[in-house]
Protein backbone atom coordinates (compact mmCIF):
# COMPACT_ATOMS: atom_id res chain seq x y z
CA UNK A 1 0.00 0.00 0.00
CA UNK A 2 1.30 3.45 -0.90
CA UNK A 3 1.91 5.82 2.02
CA UNK A 4 3.11 9.36 1.32
CA UNK A 5 6.37 10.66 2.75
CA UNK A 6 5.55 14.16 4.07
CA UNK A 7 9.27 15.06 4.22
CA UNK A 8 9.60 14.66 0.44
CA UNK A 9 8.07 17.64 -1.43
CA UNK A 10 7.62 15.65 -4.65
CA UNK A 11 5.88 12.85 -2.77
CA UNK A 12 3.61 15.29 -0.93
CA UNK A 13 2.44 16.76 -4.24
CA UNK A 14 2.17 13.24 -5.72
CA UNK A 15 -0.11 12.29 -2.82
CA UNK A 16 -2.26 15.40 -3.39
CA UNK A 17 -2.57 14.48 -7.07
CA UNK A 18 -3.89 11.07 -6.05
CA UNK A 19 -6.48 12.72 -3.81
CA UNK A 20 -7.52 14.99 -6.68
CA UNK A 21 -7.90 11.95 -8.91
CA UNK A 22 -10.59 10.57 -6.60
CA UNK A 23 -10.66 7.45 -4.48
CA UNK A 24 -12.34 5.20 -7.07
CA UNK A 25 -9.77 5.95 -9.76
CA UNK A 26 -6.76 6.15 -7.44
CA UNK A 27 -7.64 2.82 -5.80
CA UNK A 28 -7.30 1.09 -9.18
CA UNK A 29 -3.62 1.99 -9.43
CA UNK A 30 -0.86 -0.24 -8.08
CA UNK A 31 1.64 2.24 -6.64
CA UNK A 32 5.00 1.86 -4.99
CA UNK A 33 7.39 4.61 -3.99
CA UNK A 34 10.91 3.39 -4.65
CA UNK A 35 12.81 6.51 -3.62
CA UNK A 36 12.89 10.27 -4.05
CA UNK A 37 11.09 10.92 -7.36
CA UNK A 38 11.09 7.19 -8.29
CA UNK A 39 7.85 5.23 -8.45
CA UNK A 40 6.34 2.10 -9.87
CA UNK A 41 2.87 2.79 -11.27
CA UNK A 42 1.02 -0.30 -12.49
CA UNK A 43 4.28 -2.07 -13.21
CA UNK A 44 5.88 0.88 -15.03
CA UNK A 45 9.06 2.36 -13.61
CA UNK A 46 8.75 6.16 -13.69
CA UNK A 47 10.62 9.25 -12.60
CA UNK A 48 8.65 12.21 -11.27
CA UNK A 49 10.40 15.58 -11.35
CA UNK A 50 9.77 19.31 -11.38
CA UNK A 51 9.49 21.11 -14.70
CA UNK A 52 9.56 24.88 -14.91
CA UNK A 53 7.30 26.68 -17.37
CA UNK A 54 7.96 30.38 -17.01
CA UNK A 55 7.13 31.35 -13.45
CA UNK A 56 5.19 28.15 -12.69
CA UNK A 57 6.43 24.70 -11.79
CA UNK A 58 4.64 21.40 -12.17
CA UNK A 59 5.43 17.76 -11.61
CA UNK A 60 5.94 15.68 -14.74
CA UNK A 61 6.34 11.94 -15.27
CA UNK A 62 8.77 10.15 -17.56
CA UNK A 63 8.64 6.38 -18.02
CA UNK A 64 12.15 5.10 -17.37
CA UNK A 65 12.14 2.51 -20.16
CA UNK A 66 11.25 5.03 -22.89
CA UNK A 67 14.45 6.88 -23.79
CA UNK A 68 12.91 9.65 -25.89
CA UNK A 69 9.62 9.88 -24.01
CA UNK A 70 8.18 13.30 -23.48
CA UNK A 71 7.35 14.40 -19.94
CA UNK A 72 3.66 14.13 -19.10
CA UNK A 73 2.04 16.27 -16.38
CA UNK A 74 1.57 14.14 -13.27
CA UNK A 75 -2.21 14.65 -13.06
CA UNK A 76 -2.59 13.64 -16.73
CA UNK A 77 -0.38 10.57 -16.33
CA UNK A 78 -2.23 9.35 -13.23
CA UNK A 79 -5.62 9.85 -14.90
CA UNK A 80 -4.50 7.95 -18.01
CA UNK A 81 -2.99 5.09 -15.99
CA UNK A 82 -6.15 4.86 -13.90
CA UNK A 83 -8.40 4.84 -16.97
CA UNK A 84 -6.35 2.01 -18.50
CA UNK A 85 -6.53 0.02 -15.23
CA UNK A 86 -10.30 0.53 -15.03
CA UNK A 87 -10.78 -0.43 -18.68
CA UNK A 88 -8.73 -3.61 -18.35
CA UNK A 89 -10.36 -4.66 -15.08
CA UNK A 90 -13.89 -3.69 -15.98
CA UNK A 91 -14.31 -5.08 -19.49
CA UNK A 92 -15.53 -8.64 -19.59
CA UNK A 93 -14.44 -8.78 -23.23
CA UNK A 94 -10.79 -7.88 -22.58
CA UNK A 95 -8.34 -10.73 -23.17
CA UNK A 96 -7.81 -12.89 -20.11
CA UNK A 97 -4.05 -12.47 -20.42
CA UNK A 98 -4.44 -8.70 -19.99
CA UNK A 99 -6.15 -9.28 -16.63
CA UNK A 100 -3.34 -11.46 -15.25
CA UNK A 101 -0.41 -9.86 -13.37
CA UNK A 102 2.66 -9.72 -15.64
CA UNK A 103 4.74 -11.91 -13.33
CA UNK A 104 2.07 -14.65 -13.50
CA UNK A 105 1.77 -14.72 -17.31
CA UNK A 106 2.96 -17.62 -19.38
CA UNK A 107 6.15 -16.83 -21.31
CA UNK A 108 8.05 -18.56 -24.11
CA UNK A 109 11.74 -18.79 -24.77
CA UNK A 110 13.08 -16.92 -27.78
CA UNK A 111 12.24 -18.69 -31.05
CA UNK A 112 15.80 -18.23 -32.39
CA UNK A 113 17.12 -20.73 -29.82
CA UNK A 114 14.63 -23.39 -30.90
CA UNK A 115 16.20 -25.76 -33.53
CA UNK A 116 12.81 -26.42 -35.17
CA UNK A 117 12.24 -22.70 -35.65
CA UNK A 118 15.77 -22.22 -36.95
CA UNK A 119 15.13 -24.90 -39.59
CA UNK A 120 11.91 -23.16 -40.66
CA UNK A 121 13.77 -19.85 -40.90
CA UNK A 122 16.16 -21.44 -43.38
CA UNK A 123 13.27 -22.15 -45.74
CA UNK A 124 12.73 -18.44 -46.43
CA UNK A 125 9.32 -18.20 -44.79
CA UNK A 126 10.55 -16.41 -41.68
CA UNK A 127 7.81 -13.81 -41.48
CA UNK A 128 4.94 -16.19 -42.11
CA UNK A 129 6.25 -18.79 -39.70
CA UNK A 130 6.97 -16.16 -37.05
CA UNK A 131 3.37 -14.97 -37.27
CA UNK A 132 2.08 -18.53 -36.95
CA UNK A 133 4.22 -19.05 -33.88
CA UNK A 134 3.07 -15.74 -32.38
CA UNK A 135 -0.60 -16.61 -32.98
CA UNK A 136 -0.15 -20.03 -31.38
CA UNK A 137 1.67 -18.54 -28.40
CA UNK A 138 -1.09 -15.95 -27.95
CA UNK A 139 -3.71 -18.74 -28.01
CA UNK A 140 -1.78 -20.73 -25.39
CA UNK A 141 -1.28 -17.62 -23.22
CA UNK A 142 -5.02 -16.93 -23.36
CA UNK A 143 -5.76 -20.51 -22.27
CA UNK A 144 -3.22 -20.28 -19.44
CA UNK A 145 -4.69 -16.94 -18.30
CA UNK A 146 -8.22 -18.39 -18.29
CA UNK A 147 -7.00 -21.35 -16.22
CA UNK A 148 -5.25 -18.97 -13.81
CA UNK A 149 -8.44 -16.90 -13.37
CA UNK A 150 -10.48 -20.06 -12.84
CA UNK A 151 -8.04 -21.20 -10.13
CA UNK A 152 -8.14 -17.79 -8.44
CA UNK A 153 -11.97 -17.78 -8.45
CA UNK A 154 -12.02 -21.33 -7.09
CA UNK A 155 -9.56 -20.45 -4.30
CA UNK A 156 -11.58 -17.34 -3.41
CA UNK A 157 -14.74 -19.44 -3.18
CA UNK A 158 -13.27 -21.74 -0.55
CA UNK A 159 -14.00 -21.01 3.10
CA UNK A 160 -11.15 -21.22 5.65
CA UNK A 161 -12.16 -24.79 6.57
CA UNK A 162 -11.91 -25.91 2.94
CA UNK A 163 -15.67 -25.98 2.35
CA UNK A 164 -17.07 -24.03 -0.61
CA UNK A 165 -19.02 -20.88 0.18
CA UNK A 166 -22.38 -21.60 -1.50
CA UNK A 167 -22.99 -18.08 -2.88
CA UNK A 168 -19.59 -17.94 -4.60
CA UNK A 169 -19.36 -21.46 -6.02
CA UNK A 170 -21.50 -20.54 -9.05
CA UNK A 171 -18.95 -17.90 -10.17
Amino acid sequence: MYVADPTDRIDAVFSRSLLNLGQDQASRLMLRRKGRGKYEIDGRQVTVSWQAEGASHELVVREDDIADGLPVPLDTYLAQASNVAIALAGRAGSPAVARIPKEKRLTFREAATDPATAAIDNLGNERSESMKIAVEQARIREQAAAAYEHTMRHNAAMAPGGMPIPSLVSL
